[in-house]
């Protein structure tokens, strides 16, 4: 490309000695949006507005993946400061609210310089354009092997790692970046006092580190790890590390700029290093998998299943005969369930994830 500035300056006499500096960049590679929303779980305007990030978010998930980085934050107004999904981790989302100078909601920014705000029914037309007109310089790949990049569950919370390299498809404005990972949670269920009972993308966990730009070509790999602890907050509907999902994007803080989003879901990753481990005449081990119990003996042992709902209601009660491998699975509906097996007079208990 040849770049020709005119200029008309009445004074300059030497038009020879003129010199004219800067960057000029061209990229051609699609960018994914990053979709960042503002909410609180008593805004009665945020329940109207819910609909219209759900069409979004509809439009843009199926089974290959996420292909918005969509990311909810949720603030401590209006109304009384008692949002769980604020209360989860505060400090994060407060300064994502004064980083855009959030003063009211729902509010949403796309790629950090679109300033959609509360206009939620030109949401989805403002990420077309910018899906149609943004474009990147880099590219994101996960290391989905499980030694590079799981989830795992104890008693404490949710333990995680996830390894990926950022790929230079071209050059940069050699300034600073911030490399951004958040950890949403999707899918979750939740009698919000505003009405609104299903939710999508909430913000659970912020990672944040610097980036430096390489050559074109360059590459640069990241692990990072984090723990989500259970929550506390008495009205939180609680973590599903089967519906966890990393937003990644790069941002340069000076005019707030996104350069470039990917996604990754969890749900291929998670490990079960937490088994339920019985020691009785003969040992019965007991693991979570998905959809049901694997249940492992040397020898012949009988057993009682109950499974409860989260509020303690019995579902299912059963009696087990079981010789070796017994596989039992259930038909419960999507959700948490806790389940506890008797044998030899004694009682265990364990959490179920029935998806």
């Amino acid at each position: 490309y040849t770049y020709r500035a005119i200029t008309e300056m009445g004074t300059d006499e030497n038009p020879a000695n003129d010199t004219l500096t800067g960057y000029i960049y061209g990229y051609d590679r699609p960018m994914m949006v990053l979709f960042e929303r503002f909410t609180q779980h008593n805004c009665g305007p945020c329940a109207s507005a819910d609909p219209y990030q759900l069409s979004i978010y509809q439009s843009h998930v199926d089974s290959s993946g996420y292909h918005i980085g969509m990311i909810t934050y949720h603030g401590w107004w209006p109304g009384a400061n008692n949002d769980p999904f604020y209360k989860y981790d505060t400090l994060p989302q407060r300064q994502r609210i004064e980083y855009y100078h959030v003063g009211a909601v729902p509010w949403v920014y796309i790629n950090g310089v679109v300033n959609a705000q509360y206009n939620y029914t030109q949401w989805a037309n403002y990420v077309s354009a910018e899906e149609n007109y943004r474009k990147t310089p880099m590219e994101f790949v996960v290391d989905s092997s499980i030694s590079s990049t799981y989830l795992y569950e104890d008693s404490s919370g949710i333990h995680g790692q996830i390894t990926f390299t950022v790929h230079q498809m071209g050059a940069m404005v050699p300034k600073s970046y911030r490399l951004r990972v958040v950890i949403v949670q999707d899918s979750v269920s939740y009698n919000a006092p505003n009405g609104t009972n299903f939710h999508v993308m909430k913000f659970r966990h912020w990672i944040d580190t610097s980036y430096t730009p390489t050559d074109t070509g360059g590459i640069t790999t990241y692990t990072l790890d984090f723990f989500l602890p259970n929550p506390t907050w008495p009205t939180d509907p609680g973590l599903d590390i089967w519906h966890m999902v990393a937003v990644m994007f790069i941002q340069s803080d000076d005019d707030h700029r996104v350069w470039g989003v990917d996604t990754y879901r969890f749900s291929s990753s998670v490990e079960e290093r937490e088994p339920l481990e019985i020691s009785i005449e003969n040992a019965l081990r007991v693991k979570n998998m998905r959809n049901g119990l694997r249940f492992n003996s040397p020898g012949s042992i009988e057993a009682r299943l109950r499974i409860f709902d989260v509020r303690g209601r019995l579902l299912i009660e059963e009696h087990l005969r079981i010789n070796g491998e017994l596989i039992y699975r259930t038909t419960l509906p999507e959700g948490i369930y806790m389940y506890e097996v008797e044998t030899g007079g004694r009682r265990w208990y364990g959490k179920l994830l029935q998806f």
